[in-house]
């Protein structure tokens, strides 16, 4: 399974999340919808292993983060100030932020612990930006990233799950319903839309804010 199909998988459960929470449709919605979170994080932190341009992806995090701000808030009934919740591409910007640090770091020094430490900070910043999923989803960017073994990979998100959701019983096991999907990962990007994807977030919030408005 290529890393399109993944993430064409993660979208579709985040809109049906998203259209279950708008339009205050039953529970299930939002159960499937504990998919994308993990998918997500998944991919990301295999795209901070490979890519060759690490501020150009932090770079077109930010600028998303920004731009969804409005249409998440508005459907979300939150105002644009101060923030009281932000969108997953801010914990995604932090959690990538902590790898760029990283790498870095270690091509500077030899040193095992020294690129570690600026994570602390970035990964307690997601606590003060109240961004998705808090420090845990920062936290699991950058963990992810650091485990090399598939193996650990899931392990990570089986924990990280745990944490976020129970005793939600049915949030975590729609949440750990990604295990198998990420278990036939072959490592593989697959077909290329990276842009459609960046901009689906910010176009879907704002579609439901005039749905649910009309």
């Amino acid at each position: 399974m290529t890393g399109f199909i993944i993430k064409l998988i993660a979208v579709l459960s985040m809109a049906v999340d998203h259209v279950g929470f708008a339009f205050e449709l039953p529970t299930f919605t939002r159960v499937i919808g504990r998919l994308a979170f993990p998918l997500f994080a998944y991919l990301v932190a295999e795209g901070c292993t490979h890519t060759r341009n690490m501020n150009k992806y932090l770079r077109n995090l930010g600028i998303f983060a920004i731009i969804s701000h409005a249409p998440f808030t508005w459907v979300l009934g939150l105002p644009l100030f101060p923030l009281y919740h932000t969108n997953i591409f801010f914990t995604l910007f932090l959690g990538v932020a902590c790898c760029a640090a990283y790498k870095k770091i270690a091509t500077l020094s030899a040193n095992k612990i020294l690129p570690l430490l600026p994570a602390i900070p970035l990964i307690y910043l997601g606590d003060v930006l109240r961004v998705d999923f808090g420090m845990v989803g920062v936290a699991v960017v950058f963990a992810l990233f650091m485990a090399k073994e598939p193996i650990a990979k899931l392990a990570i998100i089986l924990a990280a799950m745990y944490v976020l959701y129970w005793p939600h019983a049915w949030f975590f096991f729609g949440s750990v319903a990604a295990l198998p999907i990420l278990y036939f990962y072959n490592g593989k990007r697959g077909y290329e839309m990276k842009m459609a994807f960046y901009w689906f977030y910010p176009a879907h919030f704002a579609l439901l804010g005039v749905m649910a408005w009309l």
